[in-house]
């Protein structure tokens, strides 16, 4: 690995960590699991955005038809392109929130403090900060494994290659996301999906500590997915497998023991890697570098 490499770090507690193991598959929430378990405004931001944008486009529309008693051809394909994007961005808002599934990373050359102190959740959404681990991985190796190739999930389903998304969060404050609805060029609404793309991926900027990294499979794209798919029961999470010895491969994954945690909890971690058959777990499982009294 190079020097001031940046890795993708995901923060786990225990009981997470074992299903990780158990399943051999990332489990990815939907977006409406995030609001109910971590945070009650995830993709508020989202949503306002793409009211906005229809708000903003109807708007438009109405000027250009009022102005206009007889639309020429060219604003007959604006004012039709103008449809299509209203029925878009009204479409957007639903569906990203029913068939969309996140796995949030931080996105960093070190481990994050604040971030030991937050996230190693339990499978309840209760804070673990004496039972936290992170997996870290290389950028690239992920994007190999998860992103440039076709994914299975719930072990039974292959994703086209065009599926899955890695991309960093957009941190913005209110003024600035609200810019971005006001400024976009009403004239070309088309220009304005590749923002609504990326919905998922805008946050206030208080977040901006996290350097969050989002890994992003959206199954509206894709209606067989959506039909053919064995859900958990209330379609709160999706797993993507993974091959126990590409994933555990120590030349790009290291699984890094809370600061919080004692001895205890690296010998359970290794223990369960070697249960699950993970080679060269001496070379994978490493102890915080960040010193904490004791």
């Amino acid at each position: 690995m190079t020097e001031n490499q940046k890795y993708l770090w995901k923060y786990l507690s225990l009981d997470k960590f074992n299903l990780l193991l158990k399943d051999k598959a990332l489990y990815l929430p939907s977006l409406k699991r995030l609001q109910l378990f971590m945070d009650p405004i995830e993709g508020a931001t989202s949503k306002r955005l793409v009211n906005s944008a229809v708000r903003q486009i109807e708007k438009y529309k109405n000027m250009t038809v009022s102005t206009s008693n007889y639309p020429t051809k060219i604003d007959r394909s604006l004012l039709k392109l103008q449809d299509e994007c209203i029925n878009l961005c009204k479409k957007f808002g639903e569906a990203r929130i029913i068939y969309a599934y996140i796995y949030s990373m931080a996105y960093s050359e070190n481990e994050n403090f604040a971030l030991w102190n937050i996230y190693p959740t339990d499978l309840k959404g209760n804070v673990q900060i004496n039972q936290g681990l992170s997996l870290r991985i290389n950028e690239e190796y992920f994007k190999e494994l998860f992103v440039n190739k076709n994914i299975q999930i719930n072990n039974k389903y292959n994703l086209d290659i065009s599926m899955p998304i890695l991309e960093n969060v957009l941190y913005k404050s209110r003024q600035e996301i609200s810019e971005i609805i006001n400024t976009y060029n009403k004239t070309k609404p088309d220009e304005f999906m590749k923002i609504l793309y990326n919905v998922l991926l805008i946050k206030n900027d208080f977040y901006d500590f996290a350097k969050e990294k989002r890994y992003i499979v959206n199954l509206e794209y894709d209606t067989n997915a959506v039909k053919n798919c064995e859900y958990s029961s209330d379609k709160s999470f999706i797993q993507v497998q993974y091959e126990t010895s590409k994933f555990f491969n120590p030349d790009y994954c290291r699984i890094v023991i809370s600061p919080f945690a004692n001895d205890t909890l690296l010998d359970y971690t290794k223990y369960l890697l070697e249960k699950h058959n993970v080679k060269f777990i001496d070379d994978i499982v490493y102890k915080s570098e960040i010193a904490v009294p004791d």
